[in-house]
């Protein structure tokens, strides 16, 4: 096939046009979906902040609810105020993080870190507390891991957090052997 030089310009410009609609729709579409993103981790912050607020002034008739609602009652808290609000939270916690990292992500995220704390403490207040923190640590971990070695995010942090969960129930079976511990 023989193609002339006028032709070939042509062509060229063609694709040019395509190729440059084509790319900014791409960053329009990419665009949309970052703001989109930002607004949605800017109202995640907003409700974290709210709830580390919350749980520093209500911590203990939140306990009560959660562990003896009729204790709880009898002690004049409003138990069914907390509860609905702490089911309404949840929800709001629960939408808004799945716009963000997906499902199976933020299964293992709530999941996961509460059950690494619970292995090492029966303690609620150091489990409520200790968990965020296994969490932020595994996803920074999760985001270095799949940095370095170019695999998915999302996985990489579910494989850490695993890999840290597997490290603390090897840990506790060891010290049960353990004639001293």
């Amino acid at each position: 096939m023989h193609v002339t030089v006028d032709e070939l310009h042509h062509l060229t410009r063609i694709e040019s046009v395509v190729f440059s609609q084509i790319d900014e729709q791409t960053a329009i579409a990419c665009l949309r979906r970052t703001l989109l993103a930002l607004s949605t981790v800017a109202a995640l912050a907003a409700l974290t902040a709210v709830i580390i607020a919350g749980a520093l002034l209500w911590l203990r008739p939140v306990m009560y609810t959660a562990f003896d609602r009729d204790f709880a009652r009898s002690r004049g808290i409003p138990t069914r105020v907390i509860s609905y609000l702490m089911a309404a939270l949840v929800a709001v916690t629960i939408v808004l993080s799945i716009r963000i990292m997906g499902i199976v992500l933020l299964i293992s995220l709530v999941t996961m870190p509460v059950v690494i704390v619970n292995s090492l403490s029966r303690s609620y207040r150091t489990i409520a507390f200790a968990a965020p923190l296994v969490a932020v640590a595994g996803n920074v971990a999760g985001l270095v891991v799949s940095y370095n070695f170019e695999v998915p995010p999302g996985a990489a942090i579910i494989f850490t957090l695993t890999l840290t969960l597997i490290m603390v129930k090897l840990l506790s079976l060891r010290q049960k052997r353990l004639p001293f511990g």
